[in-house]
């Protein structure tokens, strides 16, 4: 499969769809908070997509401030 890597970069992580409006999953704690919530090991050079789109970021919070992880500093 050859990926253009503009269109890569706009590939989310979790949910694996094209959009427009992405976030870096290795700025602000984004990597930790899907480590911890999905239980998944999450490495920068992996080959995987590097971003995450908004619905799934606010998800990934949204569970990690239910979980015994999150602490209210944490949550936004």
């Amino acid at each position: 499969m050859d990926l253009n890597i503009n269109k890569f970069s706009k590939i989310c992580r979790t949910c694996l769809i094209e959009k427009v409006n992405m976030r870096p999953i290795f700025d602000a704690y984004v990597a930790d908070m899907l480590m911890e919530c999905a239980n998944v090991q999450v490495v920068e050079n992996d080959g995987l997509p590097k971003t995450i789109c908004l619905q799934c970021l606010q998800q990934v919070n949204r569970r990690f401030c239910k979980s015994s992880s999150g602490k209210k500093g944490d949550c936004w």
